[in-house]
């Protein structure tokens, strides 16, 4: 019978130094590297958390664990290359649900258990709950900023939900009303504004806003729409990265990677009063170059942003969005390849210069330094 393993890898070398066999047809689903706070010392502890599940035919339900590992280093004196690494196996609990997600928030741990949230608190040999939030079906995805948490539900769309330390409670403060197919959440962060992003099985990115003084928002309980892309492959993950700017101000884009193995990323403009005139671009290069096979782009991001379950992968109640709400990087791009005298003939068209424009797309290429 197939068997799983956690290893341990040598960077640089990439040599299996350690490993760790997980039980008979279990899988791991997740690793994190936590920093959990100790309730019994107070003191903050480095752990490696691993959250599986273990199937046994569909007359069975499916059962999870948790396994902590506890990684330490011996120091080889001057000399790196006889530094030994090691790793050992500390902690371990089952639960009757498969953990499909972990992260920490304020020193305790949050687990994905089949479809309900759960917060525990470490305490150097055991993990006690402290509170949970159930999910309508199955928690396919989780993100934590400070107290604040979002997920997303494998049928019901995205929850946006805060722990307050006061009382141990989880607290829903939105969600999406949509019936999407969530297969990826993240947080988008420009200085103190947050946004969410969602991919889901119709493969679309979909952007949102919490907004509690918007009367369309319901007094806070549905998260307002921003934007929507088709990106035509499957999101399987978002990673967060910073963004350094000359403002110093707070940023983080959300780099996104798909099912057929291609890279993108979803990032904050620098400059807020270039998107106008980047949304007026974006309208305009659709008729201002060729298209392939005589295709329209801003068609393609909009498909399947309003149809039936069965064939987007989920079931939206609103208006179709407009691309505005998003820019399409990709296409204002292109701007740049166009002959010098057909740039000048397009930003007349808008009102502008082509001087303006390309230090606008300058700004929005220099978010991508992270790379």
């Amino acid at each position: 019978m197939r068997q799983q393993q956690v290893w341990l890898v040598q960077p640089g070398q990439w040599k299996t130094i350690w490993s760790y066999a997980l039980g008979p047809a279990e899988d791991a689903l997740c690793i994190k590297a936590l920093t959990l706070k100790n309730s019994q010392s107070g003191e903050t502890e480095p752990l490696v958390a691993v959250g599986t599940c273990q199937s046994f035919g569909e007359d069975y339900p499916a059962t999870g664990r948790v396994l902590f590992f506890q990684i330490t280093k011996n120091p080889g004196g001057n000399n790196e290359e006889q530094e030994e690494w090691t790793a050992k196996m500390i902690y371990s609990r089952e639960f009757r649900g498969p953990v499909t997600n972990l992260t920490s928030l304020e020193g305790y741990i949050i687990l994905t258990i089949g479809n309900r949230l759960e917060t525990h608190q470490w305490t150097g040999s055991n993990l006690m709950r402290t509170a949970f939030f159930d999910a309508p079906i199955l928690i396919s995805s989780l993100n934590v900023v400070k107290t604040f948490i979002l997920f997303g539900d494998v049928h019901k769309g995205i929850y946006f939900v805060q722990y307050r330390d006061q009382g141990k409670q989880l607290n829903l403060l939105s969600k999406d009303f949509d019936n999407s197919d969530i297969s990826a959440t993240e947080f988008v962060i420009n200085g103190s504004q947050l946004h969410f992003l969602a991919a889901d099985a119709g493969l679309n990115v979909r952007l949102f806003k919490y907004d509690n003084k918007n009367p369309q928002s319901w007094k806070g309980q549905k998260l307002l729409p921003l934007g929507c892309l088709h990106t035509g492959q499957r999101v399987t993950r978002f990673l967060p990265q910073r963004i350094h700017s000359k403002d110093a101000t707070a940023r983080h884009a959300a780099v996104y990677a798909t099912q057929a193995g291609s890279l993108g990323y979803v990032a904050p403009l620098l400059d807020p009063t270039a998107e106008p005139l980047l949304q007026k671009l974006q309208r305009q290069m659709v008729l201002a170059q060729p298209q392939a096979a005589g295709l329209n782009p801003a068609a393609f991001r909009r498909r399947f942003q309003h149809s039936a379950k069965a064939l987007a992968g989920g079931q939206h109640f609103g208006k179709p969005l407009m691309t505005d709400g998003v820019i399409d990087g990709r296409s204002v791009i292109d701007f740049q390849h166009l002959p010098r005298s057909k740039q000048y003939a397009v930003a007349q068209q808008l009102g502008s210069t082509r001087t303006t424009i390309v230090d606008k797309l300058a700004q929005l290429v220099s978010v991508n330094t992270f790379f």
